[in-house]
C-alpha cells in the first residue's frame, strides 16, 4: 500500500475514533440534556472553524505539514479530554477534537489526491473512507465499554482511557508519515485534470478558466469553491450537509433516548456498531463510481433518495421491532447514504475546482465544510425533534429533506 494511503488511513482512523466514539458515551459524561446537546454541537462547531485555515493552509504550505498540525491538536485534545468529566474541560477537548479531525481528514484527503489522476484517485479516496472510517465501528462500543468498565471497578476518571486511544493510532500515522516523499504535494499539479485522457480538454478550456479565475479570484480567496457562483457546488454542499447532519442527529437523539430509558452504555455503544461497518464497505464501493460526473451525480442522487425511502420504511415498520432495532436499522440507512457519495462528492468537487483553477486543499475543505455544518447542527436539530415531538418525526423531517436535496441532484446531472 502506497505510504501516503497508508497514513490517511490511520489519520481518518483516529479522527472517526475520536468524533464517533464520543457521541454514544456523552450522555453517560454530563447529566444535563442542554450539556448533551451542547458538547456534541461544539465537537461539529470545531470542525466547522476549522475547515477554512486548513483548507487555504494546505493550498500554500502543503498537505504534509498541515496534517502533522492536526495530529498535535488531537493529542491535546486527547489529553484534555482525559482530565476530567467537568463540562467546560469536556467543552473544551471536543473543540479540539473537531478541529483536528476537520485539520487531518481535510490535509490527508489532499495528500491522496496529490498522489493519483482518476480512476486511481477514486478508489484511494474509497479507500482511505472504508478503511479509515473503521473508527465509526470500533469507536462507539470500545469507548462506551471502556467507560463502563473503568466506571465499575472506581477508576478516578473512567473516561480517560477511551479518550487517549486515538493518540496511540495517529503516534503509528507518525511512522507511516515519515515514509512519504517529501516533494509529495508536487508529483500531481493542482491543475491537472481529474480524469486521465483529459489533458485535450483542459487546454481547450485554458482561455475560459482563465477568464473564470480573474472573474472570481476575490470570492475566492475568502469563499473558495462557494465564491464562484456555480449551482453545482452548492447542490454537492447540501447533499452532504443533510446526508452527515441525518446520521449525527440520528446518532444523538438515539444515544440520549436510549439512555433516558437505561439501557447500559455499552449496549448504546453496540447500536452504532452496524452503522460503521456499512459505512467501510460502501465507501469503497461508492469510490469505484466516479469516472466521469454523471456518475458522480447519480451516485449522490441514489444516496439522497435511498435515504429518503429507508427512513419512511422504518419509521412503518417501527410498530413490530423492538426500539433499539428502530434505531440501528436508521442509523445504518443514513450511515450507509453518507458513505456511499463520499468520496464522489470529494472528487467532484476536486473537478469543480480544476475547472475553476483552484487547488485541491480548497475543494476538500468545500466539501467538509457542507459535513461539519450537518455535523454541527445534526445534534441539536435531532435532540431538539425528539424532545419536541418523536425519533419518527426525526425520520420523516430527514427523508423529506432528502427527496429535496436528491431532485435538486436531478435537476443538475450533466447530459
Amino acid at each position: 500500500m502506497h505510504a501516503a494511503v497508508a497514513t490517511a488511513i490511520l489519520c481518518c482512523l483516529a479522527a472517526t475514533f475520536s468524533t464517533a466514539g464520543y457521541a454514544p458515551v456523552a450522555p453517560f459524561l454530563v447529566p444535563r440534556t442542554q450539556d448533551v446537546k451542547i458538547l456534541l454541537t461544539a465537537q461539529g462547531v470545531g470542525m466547522f472553524l476549522a475547515l477554512v485555515p486548513a483548507g487555504v493552509a494546505v493550498d500554500r504550505l502543503g498537505s504534509i505539514p498541515v496534517l502533522k498540525s492536526g495530529v498535535s491538536i488531537l493529542f491535546l485534545a486527547c489529553l484534555v479530554s482525559a482530565l476530567s468529566v467537568d463540562f467546560f474541560i469536556q467543552l473544551v477537548g471536543r473543540i479540539l477534537s473537531g478541529a483536528a479531525a476537520s485539520v487531518m481528514f481535510n490535509s490527508a484527503m489532499a495528500m491522496v489526491m496529490d498522489f493519483f489522476v482518476e480512476p486511481e484517485r477514486g478508489a484511494n479516496l474509497g479507500m482511505v473512507l472504508g478503511i479509515g472510517t473503521l473508527g465509526n465501528v470500533a469507536g462507539p462500543p470500545i469507548t462506551t465499554g471502556l467507560f463502563a468498565f473503568c466506571k465499575a471497578h472506581g477508576t478516578p476518571e473512567p473516561q480517560a482511557l477511551p479518550m487517549l486511544i486515538p493518540a496511540v493510532i495517529v503516534t503509528v500515522a507518525l511512522l507511516t508519515l515519515q515514509r512519504i516523499p517529501q516533494r509529495a504535494s508536487a508529483l500531481v499539479s493542482a491543475k491537472t485534470p481529474l480524469v486521465e485522457g483529459g489533458i485535450e480538454d483542459e487546454k481547450n478550456q485554458s482561455a475560459e478558466a482563465s477568464i473564470k479565475q480573474g472573474t472570481v479570484a476575490c470570492a475566492t480567496s475568502f469563499f473558495g469553491l462557494y465564491g464562484v457562483g456555480d449551482c453545482r457546488v452548492w447542490v454537492i454542499a447540501a447533499v452532504l450537509s443533510l446526508l452527515f447532519g441525518t446520521m449525527a442527529a440520528l446518532m444523538g437523539a438515539s444515544s440520549l433516548d436510549m439512555k433516558a430509558r437505561g439501557y447500559h452504555a455499552a449496549v448504546v455503544g453496540l447500536t452504532a456498531v452496524p452503522a460503521g461497518a456499512a459505512q467501510m464497505v460502501l465507501a469503497r464501493v461508492g469510490g469505484r463510481f466516479c469516472e466521469s460526473r454523471r456518475s458522480r451525480m447519480i451516485v449522490m442522487v441514489i444516496g439522497s433518495l435511498g435515504l429518503a425511502v429507508g427512513l419512511l420504511l422504518v419509521v412503518l415498520g417501527s410498530r413490530f421491532a423492538p426500539l433499539a432495532a428502530k434505531y440501528v436499522s436508521a442509523m445504518l440507512l443514513a450511515s450507509s447514504a453518507m458513505a456511499f457519495v463520499d468520496a464522489a462528492s470529494i472528487s467532484e468537487m476536486g473537478h469543480l475546482a480544476t475547472e475553476w483553477n483552484i487547488g485541491y486543499g480548497q475543494s476538500v475543505m468545500a466539501s467538509e465544510l457542507a459535513v461539519t455544518l450537518g455535523q454541527s447542527l445534526g445534534p441539536y436539530v435531532g435532540i431538539l425533534i425528539l424532545e419536541a415531538a418523536s425519533f419518527d418525526a426525526l425520520c420523516l423531517s430527514a427523508a423529506g429533506a432528502a427527496v429535496f436535496v436528491g431532485l435538486a441532484g436531478i435537476g443538475i446531472m450533466p447530459s
